[in-house]
């Protein structure tokens, strides 16, 4: 059963096994019907299983289910209504195996019997509406007492007991659906139409219980298409209902192919709103919408949704906030672009001061109506995203009516240092949408710490970092780092923006600040220091080196002081085993330190570093990954020579695997992170190729070309789903090296499709002076996973976060 083999024959010999299985915990001896009931349903809802399902073996699985079930039915020590919904379910399976053909059709005909007499029903389906409708509503009645539970069990925090009566309502709902169709077959112009109405609604909600959104909004839709204007509660429940299913059935399905249920989603959206625009209904379909149009990156777009909720709302505020936090997320994203995709300074600028504008409004609104001595989440996120629009813009104490970022987040009532606080010895929730969890409470101290070294405040903003790192520290190794790393890629976001916006006096300002708080750090006696403080100081000089490479003098500066650090840090492990921590922590600093060297292109001092580290893991592909990219700039800034290592690597004195073996090894890997390693090593191989040809001439420079040619094309057939922008930027290299080989330009094949024109031209036989791409292979050695390589993916492999960690916090909920 723990094989992982797809295909059809072990998917095919895993259903028998569990067949099995469940057939020996049901006999007498065993007698694990709960867990044959859990069995048999993660079985049945494993899409894997889906076509098994429909076979002798699946329809196996569904008896041994309904045995168990039928005998958790009878257990006199298990609540009436829990009894009832076992049997419930039963019955619900026992009748659609009565209805097919087979060796089950028989007995669970006779289970039929026998489940509807201890249900104390009649085994034969009623034979007119009345009867119909009566039996449902009793069904609906218990699940809707199983509902309560679940909601009981959720407040308590049991999980598992709630999933549990989940499934039991689902039993109850199963038969509940069934016993509603019969219902609404058979009435007739006598029928009195109110119940007709509330049977339809009741099937709906029969269908969310059972998990199938799609069926669930279906017969609310046409509840609402066909019911007029008529009992409005009615209308609005099915209004519910239907933007209810529709967002589970968007969540549900796959990323990347949710198209069908977002249009369904926004076509039920406005109908809602444009029929009943006054209402709370037009309320919830604004924010279903805004919700879809942020999950597509369409942040402007789902402002505009969140707007359009009324002052007269209950959900006003939220709404507000909600669309200061998508203005905020455009400002974001729309600065971190490259200058000629970049909307214009006085763009980001707008986006940023209606950000501010919303938030406000919802700030205002939220408080209003939240009483000093009670936590309102939305308040206290929106009050985080404020602070952040006021530390973009320079705005840390309170002027006039514009409180300061320091009082947005330490001011009573509502004060957001006091809200992220926990007892002494308390575990924070590792539930990030918790007010207490690591991830909020450490946005909140670094939106602080901003604050205070943007106020030069030295000492506070020492306390400040200080309580950062402890909040870090009381996570597992790597959860300081990332912190860290956090807070260094905020501050290179923020002068990014700061850049983009044209606010060159704020830029100048922000880099003071810290520039004091960092001087005060690094000279600080080297007793003083610990791991994390160097860690903290190297990796905000990276930052600002990052975001000064327009003034190389400056940039060559931060980075030097960061590797000074980092090298710090390693002197004092030299000497002190126990100083960083961990075999790990010393890896990350050392890769650290090589992007610095590299980023100050001091390449020798950088390669050092490469085969130092490699000796300790020749096979972690982000080292890997960086020796490439140092030889491929090294070779760029004039060393020719080097080319031969980025494209093939180099044996000795440890391998480096070169651009080729990176993307031949990463191809074949599925853990996260590695697709994303292989299309940027393809693209970087095949670069390079072309960059070598720009120093060669002759039948040197066409075969590096042609070289280059072979491994888009190779790429183009043998990869299936190609990002879009990976696919463009491959396919604009295509073309480049195409014109420079003088050929007619053809687009890069896409998944098998056939490339016509130069792309398919064979490549002349290849020079030996000029680097051949290896053929694919399988790596003799596979690389070191994520978790092996510790701090090395988590510093090398973050999110950039900074404006978009505090927008984004409006989406946990």
């Amino acid at each position: 059963l723990k094989h992982a083999g797809s295909s059809p024959s072990m998917v095919a010999l895993q259903a028998k096994a569990q067949q099995f299985q469940l057939i020996c915990y049901n006999h007498d001896s065993k007698k694990e019907y709960r867990l044959v009931n859990e069995l048999a349903t993660n079985w049945l809802r494993d899409d894997s299983n889906r076509r098994a399902k429909y076979t002798e073996t699946g329809k196996g699985i569904e008896w041994e289910q309904a045995r168990a079930l039928e005998q958790l039915g009878q257990d006199r020590t298990v609540a009436e209504n829990e009894r009832n919904a076992f049997l419930n379910q039963a019955l619900g399976i026992s009748r659609g195996l009565s209805r097919r053909t087979g060796p089950y059709k028989a007995p669970a005909a006779a289970m039929v019997a026998r489940v509807s007499t201890l249900l104390g029903r009649d085994a034969n389906d009623p034979t007119d509406f009345n009867s119909a409708y009566g039996r449902a509503d009793e069904l609906f009645t218990q699940a809707q007492q199983i509902t309560e539970k679940i909601s009981s069990a959720l407040g308590a925090g049991k999980n598992d007991e709630a999933q549990q009566h989940a499934n039991a309502r689902k039993g109850v709902a199963s038969e509940l659906t069934r016993m509603l169709d019969l219902a609404l077959k058979m009435q007739d112009s006598t029928t009195d139409e109110t119940l007709v109405r509330r049977s339809e609604l009741m099937l709906a909600v029969g269908y969310v219980y059972q998990e199938r959104p799609y069926e669930a909004a279906a017969v609310s839709d046409y509840f609402l298409r066909n019911h007029g204007e008529g009992a409005p509660e009615m209308l609005r429940l099915a209004g519910e209902i239907a933007l209810s299913a529709l967002n589970d059935a968007y969540q549900g399905a796959e990323q990347g192919n949710r198209d069908f249920e977002k249009r369904q989603i926004l076509k039920t959206a406005d109908m809602l709103s444009t029929r009943w625009p006054e209402t709370e209904l037009a309320v919830g379909a604004h924010m279903s919408a805004g919700r879809l149009f942020w999950d597509d990156g369409q942040f402007q777009e789902a402002a505009e949704s969140w707007l359009k909720v009324p002052d007269s709302s209950k959900n006003f505020g939220t709404a507000q906030l909600k669309a200061g936090a998508a203005l905020l997320e455009a400002y974001s994203r729309g600065s971190q672009k490259d200058e000629f995709e970049r909307p214009s300074a006085e763009e980001l600028t707008r986006l940023r001061d209606e950000a501010e504008q919303h938030l406000q409004k919802g700030v205002d609104v939220e408080a209003a109506r939240t009483p000093a001595e009670s936590e309102n989440p939305d308040l206290l996120r929106g009050k985080l995203a404020l602070a952040q629009v006021r530390n973009l813009k320079g705005d840390y104490k309170t002027k006039g009516n514009v409180k300061g970022a320091i009082e947005l987040l330490t001011e009573e009532p509502h004060s957001l240092i006091k809200a992220v606080q926990t007892d002494p010895g308390e575990e924070r929730p590792s539930d990030p949408t918790s007010l207490r969890s690591r991830t909020f409470a450490s946005i909140v101290y670094q939106q602080l710490l901003r604050s205070q070294i943007g106020v030069k405040d030295i000492e506070a903003a020492r306390e400040a970092r200080t309580k950062l790192e402890e909040i870090g520290s009381s996570g597992d190794s790597s959860a300081l780092t990332q912190i860290f790393v956090q807070f260094g890629q905020q501050l290179q976001q923020e002068l990014e923006e700061l850049k983009a916006s044209g606010a060159t006096d704020r830029l100048a300002d922000v880099r003071q600040g810290f520039e004091a708080f960092l001087s005060d750090l690094y000279d600080r006696d080297e007793s003083q220091q610990t791991f994390n403080s160097l860690l903290w100081i190297a990796e905000t000089y990276a930052s600002l080196g990052e975001s000064a490479e327009d003034d190389l003098l400056k940039a060559n500066e931060y980075f030097d002081r960061s590797a000074t650090a980092y090298e710090r840090i390693l002197n004092r492990s030299g000497s002190d085993a126990a100083f960083a921590g961990s075999p790990q922590n010393i890896l990350a600093v050392k890769s650290r330190m090589l992007e610095c060297r590299v980023r100050q292109k001091d390449y020798e001092a950088a390669e050092k570093v490469l085969l130092e580290v490699l000796k300790d893991s020749p096979n972690a592909p982000n080292i890997q990954e960086s020796g490439a990219r140092l030889y491929q700039q090294w070779a760029e800034s004039g060393a020719t020579d080097k080319f031969q290592y980025a494209i093939n690597g180099r044996k000795e004195p440890v391998q480096v695997w070169g651009w080729g073996e990176m993307s031949n090894r990463m191809k074949t890997q599925t853990a996260a992170g590695f697709r994303q390693m292989y299309f940027d090593a393809t693209y970087n191989w095949a670069h390079s190729y072309q960059q070598l040809a720009s120093k060669q001439s002759g039948d040197e420079r066409k075969q590096s070309l042609r070289s280059a040619l072979r491994v888009l094309d190779t790429f183009g057939r043998t990869t299936r789903e190609i990002p879009d922008e990976t696919y463009d930027k491959l396919n604009d290299l295509f073309a480049l090296i195409q014109s420079d080989l003088g050929e007619q330009v053809a687009a890069l094949r896409r998944g098998g499709a056939p490339t016509q024109g130069a792309g398919t031209s064979q490549p002349d036989k290849p020079q030996t002076r000029s680097p051949e791409p290896p053929a694919p292979t399988v790596a003799e050695n596979e690389p070191e996973q994520p978790s092996n390589v510790g701090n090395i993916i988590v510093i090398l492999g973050l999110m950039a976060v900074g404006a978009a960690a505090v927008a984004g916090i409006f989406m946990w909920t």
